[in-house]
């Protein structure tokens, strides 16, 4: 099997290239034999930039425990012109949070998850995936982050087959990861 991220060829089967972590081939899917519900782009091929493609508004999933790294994304993005939902800044005081949690995931068009070892121990990082996955408006748009390593199989064992972003060894590079799945550069 060859990994069409890095060219890297290994063993079959494996759900993840040995040397860059990324999700193999879709010949490792066809040996699942499992509809799959939300993928994302793959990262290997550069894609320009265009209207279409942008997202309208991002839905960003964090824990609260995450939130300074949560909003270091939600600066990148905004500085490239990308509009992200996140609750530390949209939801007023007196308002229903989870009324505007829910009102959010309704209107976004792509959905942003950031994995570290608490998120997969919030309940509502957990909901609001398990949301974006059964939604066919977030097929091919959503996008895991991993934040720091740890178990996404708990939050869904879907998210082991999506092309993760990886921040777990270098920002800047996480950062070019995730702005090019829109044919942004960094």
């Amino acid at each position: 099997m060859k990994c069409h991220g890095c060219g890297h060829e290994f063993a079959e089967p494996l759900s993840r290239c040995p040397r860059c972590h990324r999700s193999t081939s879709r010949s490792f899917r066809k040996l699942l034999e499992f509809p799959r519900r939300a993928r994302i782009l793959p990262l290997s091929k550069t894609v320009e930039p265009s209207k279409h493609m942008l997202p309208s508004e991002v839905f960003l999933s964090y824990s609260d425990q995450d939130r300074d790294f949560a909003a270091s994304i939600v600066e990148v993005l905004r500085q490239h012109g990308i509009p992200v939902w996140y609750s530390r800044k949209n939801i007023l005081g007196a308002q229903q949070w989870h009324d505007e949690i829910g009102a959010a995931l309704q209107r976004c068009d792509w959905f942003v998850v950031i994995l570290s070892p608490n998120s997969v121990e919030s309940v509502w990082v957990k909901r609001e995936v398990l949301y974006a996955l059964q939604q066919n408006r977030f097929e091919n748009r959503i996008i895991p982050i991993l934040y720091q390593p740890c178990d996404s199989d708990r939050l869904s064992w879907t998210l082991s087959f999506f092309q993760m972003i990886d921040f777990t060894k270098t920002a800047d590079e996480g950062r070019r990861e995730l702005l090019r799945i829109w044919g942004l550069g960094y």
